[in-house]
């Protein structure tokens, strides 16, 4: 039609679907994006600078959650939102790819329908296990399981081990710790935010300014809940 779009996540749930739309902004020539906005909280912009100047050293492992409130509107049919490791996970694959730099390149996915109380398709838990680009192996795991008196809607967790010392971002990111070799553990501030969310978009499209959720973010991130979602579909683990 030849507009901008932001569209919801995911913004498709097949890979046919998904190089159906690669092709068409390139045809286009217009601004796509997924609205997955958390790479744009400070709390991430910290952490990353952290990675980037090597005080972990060599990452081995990353861990990150997305918890929600379980909630009857929840859609039993995933047509309708894609289901939870695709609604819920690609944030996760978002934020672990910009803090990280890395990018995910194989891994599987299992998820359960275990404490749905309705009948339907709604998952209620997911896991998925990937090895990313340098070696190293991430973990994310989302669940409907978030308590609503915990004080926070979503608990969102990031911890990142690397072989110099770890950093954490837990309970909803309302805590931050950062561990160096032997010394002791010790909290940090927020960074400064690279880019205001949605403006940045805006001033792409007005001027051509670069955005800090790149297109090409929007189709990696997609592509990485897509493929999960089809291990989880077709059994999640093989065993050797």
């Amino acid at each position: 039609a030849g507009r901008h779009v932001l569209a919801e996540k995911p913004m498709a749930t097949t890979q046919k679907d998904l190089d159906a739309l690669r092709e068409a902004a390139a045809a286009s020539g217009k601004e796509l994006r997924t609205m997955t906005n958390m790479i744009y909280l400070p709390a991430f912009k910290a952490a990353r600078d952290m990675v980037a100047a090597g005080t972990l050293g060599t990452i081995v492992q990353t861990y990150a959650m997305k918890s929600y409130p379980y909630r009857d509107t929840r859609p039993q049919d995933r047509g309708v939102d894609g289901g939870l490791l695709m609604q819920a996970g690609i944030h996760a694959v978002s934020f672990v790819r910009y803090v990280t730099g890395l990018e995910f390149v194989e891994g599987f996915a299992q998820d359960t329908s275990r404490g749905n109380p309705k009948p339907g398709q709604l998952q209620m838990g997911g896991v998925m296990s990937f090895r990313m680009n340098d070696g190293s192996l991430c973990t994310i795991l989302c669940n409907y399981c978030n308590p609503p008196g915990i004080g926070f809607w979503g608990n969102d967790q990031l911890r990142v081990h690397g072989t110099g010392g770890m950093i954490e971002l837990v309970d909803g990111l309302t805590r931050r710790a950062m561990a160096v070799k032997d010394q002791a553990a010790t909290t940090f501030e927020d960074g400064k935010p690279e880019r205001e969310y949605p403006q940045d978009l805006i001033d792409c499209i007005l001027d051509g300014t670069p955005t800090l959720l790149t297109q090409e973010d929007s189709f990696r991130n997609t592509q990485a809940v897509i493929r999960g979602q089809e291990s989880a579909d077709k059994g999640g683990v093989l065993l050797r």
